[in-house]
């Protein structure tokens, strides 16, 4: 049996790694007591892994979790089982059966929705120049990589920046090696804005999507009830 576990990385475990989130999730399962596929060879492992790893410092309100089970459960059985042993800052809000020959959720993820906090006055500033973030010829950001200086353009890969009352909401391109990571779109307006103090209260990615072709998304668990 394989499933899909939504779940919330919360404000508790925001400064966790992407590898510690894997121990936990790692722990949570062993715990449960459900029954588990390893893997083979010499250093068997859980058969686990995630949609799409989340920086230290972002928390992650519908995540996926791809995992193989020897046993058919039902549903309930088995969120009752993760929601036990889940600690604080960990919530399981969902589990999806999908079938073994299902594309990975890392492999299905094109796009990615964050919701980033900022002050009034700030987020007043930053909605004044997302219009010119699209009249750009292209957006180059440049970062920086084991010391080595990188520049990406992230016009065609900010698919929609809308600011409501307390965010800003970003929906942008995050497939596999085509990565805009949200701090690239920050840099950029704050660039734009001559803010040259830019902070931020909190950066949240809210969905993932696939895209269903003709720029159309859909998201990423629901991917998972049709496959």
């Amino acid at each position: 049996m394989r499933v899909w576990i939504v779940f919330e990385k919360g404000e508790a475990i925001r400064y966790i790694s992407h590898l510690d989130l894997m121990r936990v999730f790692q722990r949570i399962l062993v715990r449960s007591g459900l029954k588990l596929i390893y893997s083979l060879g010499f250093n068997p492992h859980i058969l686990l892994s995630l949609a799409s790893a989340l920086p230290v410092g972002i928390c992650g309100m519908r995540e996926i979790a791809d995992i193989r089970l020897e046993n058919q459960y039902e549903k309930d059985a088995i969120l009752t089982a993760l929601r036990r042993e889940s600690p604080p800052g960990i919530v399981i809000h969902d589990v999806i059966s999908v079938r073994i020959d299902c594309p990975s959720p890392a492999a299905l993820l094109y796009a990615s929705e964050y919701a980033v906090r900022l002050d009034a006055q700030m987020l007043a500033s930053i909605n004044q120049h997302i219009p010119t973030l699209f009249l750009l010829k292209d957006a180059q950001v440049s970062y920086n990589v084991k010391g080595i200086d990188k520049h990406i353009d992230i016009k065609p890969l900010v698919l929609s920046l809308i600011c409501n009352v307390n965010n800003l909401v970003m929906v942008v391109v995050t497939h596999q090696n085509t990565v805009c990571k949200p701090q690239y779109v920050l840099k950029k307006l704050a660039e734009l804005a001559e803010i040259n103090d830019f902070q931020w209260k909190g950066i949240t990615r809210t969905h993932m999507f696939l895209s269903s072709g003709e720029g159309r998304l859909q998201f990423l668990e629901c991917a998972g009830s049709s496959c």
